[in-house]
């Protein structure tokens, strides 16, 4: 069977539901930091980000399935979406924060943010959020 596309599922686990505000944050959720997308993110717009995103790891190569990770930046903010499954094309994401990414990633995320017309938006972010 050949796949057309990435799919979004957030699962059943209440931590990959999207926040109860318009912005991206992060919640403290017991000892862990949860990442929420804004309350307001289309179905539509999650798809396109899925589908355009940048697969992760880079030389990730078709023939080996879906990548295991794929980033990808909106308004400014970068967000990461993780496979449900060892070879899923079903995906949930979350703003990216306090974490590292390669560099050929992170340039490639400020270069979408520039093409938007929202780098500084993409750089607050980062420092505020410790993405490196």
């Amino acid at each position: 069977m050949e796949q057309d596309g990435y799919c979004y599922d957030p699962g059943d686990d209440p931590k990959h539901k999207p926040g109860s505000g318009p912005e991206p944050d992060f919640r403290q959720e017991g000892a862990e930091l949860v990442g929420k997308c804004p309350n307001g993110l289309s179905e539509a717009t999650v798809l396109r980000l899925l589908n355009n995103g940048i697969p992760y790891p880079e030389d990730w190569d078709e023939a080996d399935g879906p990548p295991a990770r794929l980033y990808n930046v909106y308004e400014g903010i970068p967000y990461v979406a993780r496979r449900n499954a060892p070879g899923s094309y079903y995906y949930h994401g979350h703003p990216l924060g306090y974490r590292q990414v390669t560099p050929p990633i992170r340039k490639e995320l400020e270069a979408r943010a520039r093409a938007e017309g929202y780098e500084r938006e993409f750089k607050n972010w980062c420092k505020r959020h410790k993405v490196k």
